[in-house]
């Protein structure tokens, strides 16, 4: 699996892919499904399966007082998404210009702007 920490770094994005997005902690059995699901329909459409997620927790930085502790640290994080199957992971810097973004303009500006 190929690891992005910057999308600068991804200068060559994927033809096509299949996307899903969320902060993943725990990588519990409902993230499970989804990102399978992600791998499933990659394979289906001869596409890459990629998930997006967060650092740190965006809690973090919206409501510091308020985060949680985290269940799965990012290095573990990383190597159970890997293990089911995702071929691409970005870790994207939480910050809190990013957290002022609706979700049209996170699509528009963070993932489909490469």
């Amino acid at each position: 699996m190929r690891v992005i920490r910057d999308l600068d770094e991804l200068r060559e994005p994927p033809a096509s892919s299949v996307v899903t997005v969320g902060n993943f902690d725990g990588v519990h059995l409902a993230h499970q499904q989804l990102l399978r699901g992600v791998v499933e329909r990659a394979r289906h459409l001869r596409a890459v399966g990629a998930a997006v997620t967060f650092e740190p927790h965006p809690t973090r930085v919206i409501a510091p007082e308020r985060a949680p502790k985290l269940l799965t640290p990012l290095e573990r994080k990383i190597r159970l998404i890997e293990s089911l199957g995702i071929e691409l992971l970005v870790v994207l810097p939480f910050t809190r210009e990013l957290s002022c973004l609706s979700p049209p303009e996170f699509v528009r500006q963070v993932l489909t702007k490469r």
